[in-house]
């Protein structure tokens, strides 16, 4: 999403920061580069890592039963994510394709539904089940994460552990 999290920085104000080619963007990459290597103090990493939180209604059969809290991390830190995912978008590709279809997978949504129709179109007999785990982000391991990051993508090391890291 866009919104500009706790801070209030929208994207459209980081790019302010570097539209003229002057000591401001100068000092702003070099921010986002100790950023992106996880350079950063931990004080400063609390800091980024914050986010504000939206309660919005659970709805169920038009009846609210309860509230999804939402957080919307800070609008830098995505950026750098994003920025760090497209540099390596084909590798990501490469690594995760066939076996999943969000990662730098484009139309990833529009190709699991053509899949999931053309194998139930060939298999009437078929039922397709979709599950939903309960805080499913927060609900493993990250350690069992480090060793694979930074096997297969060592670059994105140091930035994932700074975000997610203990």
């Amino acid at each position: 999403g866009s919104a500009p999290g706790p801070s209030g920085q929208s994207f459209s104000s980081w790019a302010i920061l570097t539209y003229l080619s002057d000591e401001v963007a100068s000092c702003f990459t070099d921010c986002v580069n100790l950023i992106a290597a996880g350079k950063l103090p931990n004080t400063i990493r609390n800091l980024l890592n914050c986010g504000r939180t939206v309660a919005v209604p659970k709805i169920k059969d038009g009846v609210a039963h309860g509230v999804r809290p939402i957080v919307v991390g800070h609008s830098l830190t995505r950026l750098i994510g994003s920025m760090a995912l497209r540099r390596l978008s084909p590798d990501l590709q490469n690594f995760f394709l066939p076996l999943q279809f969000a990662i730098s997978a484009p139309s990833g949504s529009e190709t699991i539904l053509h899949l999931s129709t053309a194998i139930l179109d060939a298999n009437p007999s078929f039922a397709l089940i979709a599950a939903d785990a309960a805080n499913a982000f927060n609900s493993f391991s990250r350690h069992a994460i480090w060793g694979p990051l930074r096997e297969h993508f060592p670059s994105l090391f140091r930035l994932v552990h700074f975000l997610y890291g203990p």
